[in-house]
């Protein structure tokens, strides 16, 4: 009766095995078919550009992220131009303020009483530390801008090289049916293997 049970079960798992590969290779063939046909529509798409994408955003802060699609990144440039655009103005106001209080110190200093000074108080060192210091805040936030600019270039123009990645015959995508055994029971799998060099191993 023991060896009947066991035959009976040996021959459920054998059959439950055929079944599952069966359907396995069918669905293989179907995501295979699905992968092949993805990657046929990306193929036919047209390229995206990477000399409009920084070309866009050279002329117009965003346009470039705007031409990829990216338009998440757009509130982050328009933010960071408004940003360091605001720090050139307030340096350079505060830079020319401290600057003409500077000349007037010095023109009363030299005898003229034509000229006001907005603060007395103030020393003519301390009033020169401020024209300079806020001089060089002002050329600081210039640079800065400008790499900032700089990088939206690039980044438009990565973004658009990275659209057109390439999907072309050396990439393949299969799934393979897999089996074993875990603690003297069998276990049934599958396996997805890409193949990178599909095209040049059958060209050769």
């Amino acid at each position: 009766m023991k060896i009947k049970l066991h035959i009976l079960w040996l021959g459920w798992v054998c059959l439950s095995l055929v079944g599952f590969e069966s359907v396995a290779l069918a669905q293989t063939d179907s995501i295979k078919v699905k992968l092949e046909g993805k990657i046929d529509s990306l193929k036919n798409q047209p390229l995206h550009s990477p000399g409009k994408a920084a070309l866009y955003a050279a002329v117009m802060p965003g346009a470039g992220q705007a031409y990829n699609r990216k338009y998440w990144k757009i509130p982050l440039v328009l933010g960071g131009i408004a940003g360091f655009g605001y720090a050139i103005y307030f340096n350079n106001n505060r830079h020319l303020y401290f600057k003409d209080i500077y000349n007037a110190k010095q023109a009363i200093a030299a005898g003229n009483r034509d000229v006001i000074d907005l603060e007395p108080r103030r020393s003519l060192e301390n009033t020169r530390l401020n024209r300079d210091y806020f001089k060089r805040n002002r050329d600081f936030s210039v640079i800065l801008s400008i790499l900032f600019y700089g990088l939206t270039i690039v980044d438009a123009s990565v973004d658009a090289h990275l659209k057109n990645f390439d999907l072309s015959e050396d990439l393949k995508a299969s799934i393979i049916p897999s089996g074993g055994t875990l603690n003297q029971m069998p276990m049934n799998g599958i396996t997805l293997r890409f193949d990178f060099n599909a095209g040049r191993s059958l060209a050769k």
